[in-house]
């Protein structure tokens, strides 16, 4: 497969996951500010753009989709225990930290991994396997962080965003319902 076929490949899937997502706002920001670092580190590293890459990309985003789905599931469920008696941000801040063990942990094990192939490559001069390990190992990095720090932030503000203006749209005299969190 020729390089501009490998790029317009990533670039369609790209597009589809940015279409698809595009509701999630906080989701889908958190996905650039991975995709972004991974390949950043691709180019300072000079690895090739191959089907490592793409693997990488897709590892990431699988890992980082399901740990931010986790967390705003996590978020629901505490919003459904505990209804209106905590602030926004105080629920997804608790949501977090209900959910910090797991991401922490996943992330550990994959680097931890991704860590020893690393070491092993480098030993035996395999070049291949180094450029998968060693990009999965700052786009598990990057994830653990936007996946717990950026996604739900993002979320909050959004939420606000709506909230303000689903008031001021009542305040005018629209007989608009007042918006739950959800």
């Amino acid at each position: 497969m020729g390089h501009s076929k490998l790029f317009y490949s990533i670039s369609c899937a790209l597009i589809a996951i940015f279409i698809i997502l595009t509701f999630v706002i906080g989701l889908n920001v958190a996905i650039e500010f991975k995709g972004g670092t991974v390949l950043t580190y691709i180019v300072i590293c000079r690895f090739d753009i191959n089907a490592n890459f793409m693997a990488v990309l897709l590892t990431i985003l699988g890992y980082s989709i399901n740990a931010t789905i986790i967390i705003y599931d996590r978020i629901r469920e505490n919003e459904n225990l505990l209804g209106n008696k905590m602030e926004l941000e105080d629920l997804v801040n608790l949501s977090i930290t209900q959910t910090m063990g797991r991401s922490i942990h996943t992330t550990v094990t994959t680097v931890l991994a991704m860590a020893t192939v690393c070491i092993v490559c480098i030993i035996c001069g395999v070049t291949s396997i180094l450029s998968f390990a060693f990009p999965l190992i700052i786009g598990m990095i990057s994830g653990v962080y936007s996946s717990n720090c950026i996604a739900p932030t993002l979320w909050v503000h959004w939420k606000k965003h709506q909230a303000k203006k689903s008031h001021s749209g009542s305040k005018t005299g629209s007989t608009k319902k007042k918006s739950s969190r959800r």
